[in-house]
């Protein structure tokens, strides 16, 4: 019953913001534009594409202090983006943390997701700087990128504050633990599941470990940045670093926000109302085909790598798909402070 329920919101939400999306475009253009495209752009961009992911790897590797390969981490994360495509809620990242659980040695799903919160906070406070970038060139953003922004920024600050606080003083959270032992006697249960939330904390308690989070973090989002570029061409047979940044930054804050299936609504919604800002109304239908034509190329890069590295892990769709629908409750040895085989 939560699996459908899940499923009616996200496809409620996708509804009304894809209606968003299309009230204003004359949609028998959109074919004539998503056909008459120059796909020879898309070999560029699978390469950029693989590369930005690979990247993301690689600072997972070092959000998770050396825990995980590279390679272990390519694979997971694209199971997990995969699962995020064809999911609602992102329950790709419920995947990624059972993956990390079956490694040799294993690394707690806790850690695991604690990790991955790290990850989504400084995506978001770079989109957040992307779109800083774009208002030195175009001042006045769309007022739904504007108002997403600044909520965003409040939270992504605070969360980020709290999480170095407690990355660099594990024992104020141990204390506040105390205290709550003290008023709700089953928290001294918590000590070993607190323990794991704050491994996936280390990478930001390490001067080394956070320089090379936040240098593949700028790595990965610039390769972003010239995937968009370089495929604007397919259809505009023109590009801006302004329109490509602008449409990656508030794109990612759509998908971040509205957790739908496959992303469907938000996409495409963030990439218009972003091609219109910089290059005016009379681009709509182009965008759309542009939307069409970039969401069908995620979704099957996703889809491609994740079938990769479902066949890399060992692992079957079916087990991974279980595990992103089931919610994650600590094991016996997670509690008592041995989930990852130390």
């Amino acid at each position: 019953m939560k699996k459908w329920r899940n499923l009616l919101i996200g496809t409620a939400i996708s509804a009304v913001i894809l209606y968003l999306a299309l009230k204003d475009i004359e949609l028998e253009k959109v074919p004539g534009i998503v056909a008459g495209a120059q796909y020879g752009w898309i070999a560029p961009a699978v390469v950029l594409i693989t590369l930005g992911l690979a990247a993301r790897a690689v600072r997972w590797k070092y959000l998770l202090a050396g825990r995980i390969s590279a390679t272990h981490g390519f694979h997971i994360m694209n199971i997990g983006y995969m699962l995020n495509s064809v999911l609602p809620l992102r329950l790709g990242e419920i995947a990624r943390a059972f993956l990390t659980s079956r490694l040799d040695p294993p690394v707690s799903p806790l850690t695991s997701l604690s990790s991955i919160l790290v990850e989504r906070v400084i995506d978001t406070l770079t989109v957040l700087i992307m779109l800083g970038g774009v208002l030195l060139v175009l001042p006045d953003l769309p007022p739904e990128v504007s108002a997403a922004g600044v909520g965003m920024g409040i939270a992504s600050l605070t969360g980020l504050a709290v999480l170095m606080l407690f990355a660099f003083r594990r024992d104020l959270a141990y204390s506040i633990l105390t205290w709550l032992t003290g008023i709700i006697p089953i928290a001294r249960r918590l000590e070993g599941t607190l323990s794991r939330l704050l491994d996936g904390l280390e990478g930001l308690s390490d001067i080394r470990r956070l320089a090379g989070t936040v240098l593949w973090t700028g790595i990965s989002w610039a390769l972003s940045v010239a995937t968009g570029y370089v495929m604007l061409f397919s259809v505009f047979g023109r590009s801006s670093w302004t329109a490509s940044t602008l449409m990656i930054a508030t794109g990612s804050m759509a998908i971040a926000v509205l957790a739908t299936v496959g992303s469907i609504g938000p996409y495409e919604y963030a990439f218009i109302i972003s091609l219109v800002a910089v290059w005016g109304d009379g681009v709509r239908e182009q965008a759309m085909g542009f939307a069409v034509i970039m969401h069908a190329l995620s979704l099957l890069m996703y889809g491609i790598l994740g079938a990769v590295g479902l066949a890399c892990e060992g692992v079957s769709l079916g087990q991974v798909t279980r595990s992103a629908g089931a919610e994650y409750t600590p094991t016996t040895d997670e509690a008592m402070g041995r989930g990852d085989g130390k």
